[in-house]
């Protein structure tokens, strides 16, 4: 089973042969190998993990590539235990979409309820960021700093990196997704039942509720 995707940069990113890209190709389904969510309006990465190859979506492409966020404003680092990063980038791009929607169209009352319960949780892992410096040392809730403090890292050193980081979480900066914003929410929303995502609201909650140290 593969583990939980964590933090990294572009300078130890290793990149497919010829051959190793024709197995991706022949290998991509409709959805992220990492997060499970759907993708297939959208471009796909190849990831070098857990000693094997993944088609992957652009979060979890640039989780392991913060450096490469193709916006000046990369997100926000924070200290989350109660959920993994792909995790938290599913729950993004739930929050993502049910907001572009409400702001855009005439919705219902519950519909618009759904939003604001989505906004409590969105609300309470960014209570983590605090957390991030607390644990990881000064500036370490700025993606900035992060990209800094693993660049000094020495190759050995970086390879351990998910174990010494492996709570440290990347919340990524909406404005960096525009394009694939407006795809989730015409995609992702659509084929995601509002029924199972209030049932997940209470779960995500009650997680992120965990006494935590």
């Amino acid at each position: 089973m593969s583990t939980p995707l964590g933090i990294g940069i572009s300078t130890y990113t290793k990149h497919p042969s010829e051959e190793e890209v024709e197995f991706l190709k022949a290998n991509r389904k409709s959805t992220c190998d990492k997060c499970g969510t759907p993708n297939s309006g959208l471009d796909y990465f190849p990831m070098y993990h857990d000693d094997a190859w993944f088609n992957v979506c652009c979060i979890c492409h640039y989780t392991h590539n913060l450096d490469q966020v193709p916006s000046i404003q990369k997100g926000k680092m924070v200290f989350l235990k109660t959920l993994t990063q792909e995790e938290l980038s599913v729950f993004m791009r739930i929050y993502w979409s049910v907001e572009f929607v409400v702001s855009r169209t005439k919705v219902s009352i519950e519909e618009r309820q759904l939003k604001n319960s989505l906004s409590v949780i969105e609300n309470k892992i960014r209570q983590r960021e605090l957390k991030a410096e607390r644990y990881f040392g000064k500036g370490m809730n700025e993606v900035e700093t992060s990209i800094t403090y693993l660049n000094l890292l020495p190759p050995e050193k970086y390879n351990l990196r998910e174990r010494h980081y492996k709570d440290l979480r990347w919340i990524p900066n909406k404005d960096a997704f525009e394009k694939e914003i407006a795809w989730w929410s015409s995609e992702v929303f659509n084929i995601l039942d509002s029924g199972v995502i209030r049932n997940n609201i209470v779960a995500f909650i009650d997680r992120l509720d965990r006494k935590e140290p």
